[in-house]
């Protein structure tokens, strides 16, 4: 859950600092999509708050997720 987040948390840092301003907005939404029509209409500095917290909590959550389904299925129950 902890690598998801950090994962989401430095692509987005990344986006956030090399794309213009236009397009860097557009990249985080799809992202971080569904839970992006959350925060969709935020402006530019709060939108990479809520997208760092919000969608690292979607993308953590994923990541917990397929981790425990993976490790079933290696265990075999």
């Amino acid at each position: 859950m902890v690598l998801g987040f950090l994962l989401h948390a430095g692509a987005i840092l990344w986006i956030w600092s090399t794309w213009e301003a236009g397009l860097r907005g557009g990249w985080v939404v799809w992202i971080d999509f569904p839970v992006s029509l959350l925060f969709f209409e935020a402006r530019s500095g709060l939108l990479l708050i809520l997208s760092l917290v919000v969608g690292g909590a979607w993308w953590a959550g994923i990541g917990g997720v397929l981790s425990w389904l993976i490790g079933r299925m290696v265990k075999g129950t």
